[in-house]
C-alpha cells in the first residue's frame, strides 16, 4: 500500500506478501480487475498462485487500513487437476468482481461464485459453464489464465 501523495515520492505504507508461492494477478495488466470498497476497506484481488500443493487461480480479500493488510480469505475458483482430460468450454471469463450490498459475485475462468465478503469461505452458490456440455461443445483441458 502506497501514499502517493507525491508522485514523485511514493511512501510504503503496508505489504502483504503471498509465502512460499510464485503468484501473479491480471491487475498488473488490466485495472478494472480489482476492486476497492471504501466504505468497509475492502479489497478484493484476483490472483494466480503455485506452489507445491497445486494452482490456485482466484481472489485474495483483503481488509486493508493504513496500518494493516489482513487477509480474510481466499476463492480458490480453479477445479484440482487431473491426470483425465476434462471437458470445457473456450472461453473464459473476464476476472471480475461485483458487490451487492455484502455478497460478492466473483467470476474467473469458466466460474461464477457469491460470497459473502466478510467471510469468503461460505459459498451462497458457484456456477461452472462446462456442466453438461456435450461432447461436441468440449475442448479438453482448456485452460483460462
Amino acid at each position: 500500500l502506497f501514499d502517493v501523495k507525491n508522485a514523485s515520492d511514493p511512501v510504503d505504507l503496508q505489504r502483504y506478501e503471498i509465502q512460499d508461492k510464485g503468484s501473479t494477478s491480471a491487475v498488473s495488466f488490466d485495472h478494472k480487475a480489482f476492486r476497492y470498497l471504501q466504505g468497509s476497506k475492502t479489497l478484493i484481488l484476483p490472483a494466480r498462485a503455485r506452489d507445491k500443493n497445486g494452482v490456485f487461480k482466484g481472489f485474495y480479500i483483503f481488509k486493508v487500513t493504513k496500518e494493516d493488510i489482513e487477509l480474510l480469505g481466499t476463492v480458490n475458483l480453479a477445479p484440482g487437476f487431473s491426470a483425465f482430460p476434462k471437458c470445457t468450454y473456450d472461453a473464459c471469463l473476464e476476472k471480475r468482481s461485483m458487490v451487492f450490498d455484502s455478497q460478492a459475485v466473483l467470476m474467473h475462468g469458466h466460474y461464477a461464485t457469491s460470497r459473502k465478503i466478510s467471510e469468503p469461505s461460505d459459498e451462497n452458490w458457484t456456477l461452472d459453464l462446462d456442466q453438461n456440455l456435450t461432447r461436441e461443445e468440449c475442448v479438453w483441458d482448456y485452460d483460462c489464465w
